[in-house]
């Protein structure tokens, strides 16, 4: 039986609360959610918006998307994401917003050239790879702790700053 994009859709909202429960995060998740927020993270020092979106053979531009997520109004501890999913492949890039365009921050998180390699052992071994990267709560802590810094860096609010 063929996977609707509803399925599809909730299998990287539950692999994205997977995740960020192993990294220390409480979550939520927006069931049937057709807002700006599917997944809502927190833990001591900061909250994260993420809105996933997944394919499964050609990935979309996602512009509607990011515009609609950038609007989305944060707490000056808090930061908005969009996760794309690759089905059945794994996580395809990540996108910490900023106030604009030109500050996100993207980590492309697929193998480059994997179309054209076709070598299924090699894509079966990056995913596995870059699965336990994700996953290990240093690296998904370290993903936060990063763009935590560009957005100080930016001179916008941090963690503890009260002005």
């Amino acid at each position: 039986m063929a996977s609707s994009s509803y399925q599809r859709g909730r299998g990287a909202e539950y692999q994205i609360q997977k995740e960020m429960e192993a990294a220390g995060y409480t979550t939520i998740r927006a069931a049937g959610s057709k807002g700006k927020t599917d997944v809502l993270c927190w833990d001591d020092e900061q909250y994260i918006h993420i809105q996933a979106k997944s394919f499964q053979k050609r990935p979309g531009t996602y512009t509607e998307d990011l515009e609609s997520l950038r609007a989305v109004p944060v707490p000056y501890n808090g930061s908005r994401e969009l996760w794309i999913w690759q089905f059945r492949k794994g996580w395809w890039r990540r996108i910490a917003l900023g106030s604009t365009a030109a500050e996100d921050a993207i980590f492309e998180l697929a193998p480059p050239g994997d179309e054209e390699t076709g070598g299924d052992a090699q894509r079966a071994s990056y995913r596995r790879r870059r699965q336990r990267q994700i996953s290990s709560a240093l690296g998904l802590r370290a993903f936060h702790a990063e763009t935590r810094s560009r957005r100080s860096c930016r001179g916008l609010h941090d963690v503890g700053d009260t002005s």
